[in-house]
């Protein structure tokens, strides 16, 4: 398990989450279960979002699902899962998931060079401000590109109540994850790019 904490979190997730809304990917705003019809149940336990989007899986458990099309042909799940930190089984299915595509997972963060992803740093912690009061955010962040350079990504994460240490390499205290799924084309992805002015290669 690798928990930090800081490291630019707290200034860089509005700004990412900001930058999913630009490319018309609906951050966890379709309505709850809005695609529960479509989802088809697979013997892991868990379900794929259409043959469109085979890495786009509910697990088993969920509850609270959003399901959402994009303009631009993207994809994004969220639900809510009652699983105790670090999530392990629920990394492991979504490492499963994303392998059977097959694309490759991704070092740093596509709209960010400069952060390291969930796979290679692990967990990481922040003071969410924006909130009151505010939120100890526990979170992960993965992120791969499949052979026609689409984009998938994978964010868990716990919200936790602030202590007065204000310390930000705690564990979550409580078991409520929240797990958001999001399928980026290849077209959208390097657009969003080119409008915010990154040139350094995806890797």
């Amino acid at each position: 398990m690798n928990l930090k904490s800081g490291d630019g979190w707290s200034r860089e997730w509005p700004r990412l989450a900001a930058m999913m809304v630009s490319l018309a990917i609906p951050t966890a705003c379709g309505r709850p279960d809005s695609g529960a019809a479509r989802l088809q149940q697979t013997d892991a336990g868990a379900a794929q979002a259409g043959p469109a989007t085979p890495a786009l899986i509910v697990l088993k458990g969920a509850s609270r699902l959003r399901d959402g099309q994009g303009r631009h042909g993207g994809h994004e799940l969220s639900y809510r899962l009652q699983v105790a930190y670090p999530a392990e089984e629920v990394l492991r299915k979504i490492h499963e998931s994303i392998a059977a595509m097959p694309a490759t997972p991704l070092e740093h963060e596509f709209l960010n060079p400069g952060l390291a992803t969930g796979v290679r740093r692990g967990w990481s912690t922040f003071i969410d401000g924006s909130r009151t009061p505010s939120t100890r955010v526990t979170a992960w962040v993965g992120e791969w590109q499949t052979t026609g350079s689409d984009v998938v990504i994978y964010s868990l994460r716990y919200d936790s109540a602030v202590g007065p240490s204000r310390a930000g390499d705690e564990r979550p205290d409580n078991d409520d994850l929240l797990v958001s799924a999001s399928f980026i084309p290849a077209a959208a992805a390097a657009a969003v790019r080119k409008q915010i002015g990154i040139t350094a290669p995806i890797k």
